[in-house]
């Protein structure tokens, strides 16, 4: 099976501030995708434990998630300001986005009604 392909950005410049509109309304495939690519842009920035900061533009916010509370340093309406921890939003973007991205096959082995590693 193959997965689907999610556009990300191209460029990787080093930044000091993002700013990313969260799209409103109930798909959140286009929230998921904003926060991706800003989580990508971040860890390859060309930052290694400097200082940056993602402005959010939305009443729905980042998504959690990805971006924790923790992060948050200032929330004014639809505006938030985060400033993340990027070691661990590395740890976050090398993981696989959906589970059509693990093969089973090749990590569990089948014996009887179950599966082990």
């Amino acid at each position: 099976m193959k997965c689907p392909e999610i556009p990300m950005a191209r460029w990787f410049g080093r930044v000091d501030v993002m700013v990313a509109r969260v799209p409103e309304g109930v798909r959140e495939v286009g929230r998921l995708q904003v926060n991706l690519v800003v989580a990508n842009v971040l860890v390859n920035g060309g930052w290694e434990d400097g200082e940056v900061y993602v402005v959010f533009i939305g009443w729905s916010g980042p998504m959690w998630e990805i971006f924790r509370c923790d992060d948050m340093v200032w929330d004014e309406g639809e505006y938030k300001i985060y400033k993340p921890d990027l070691k661990r939003l590395m740890e976050k973007v090398k993981m696989p986005v959906g589970s059509c991205m693990i093969n089973p096959s090749t990590s569990l082995q089948p014996h009887g009604n179950i599966y082990l590693l």
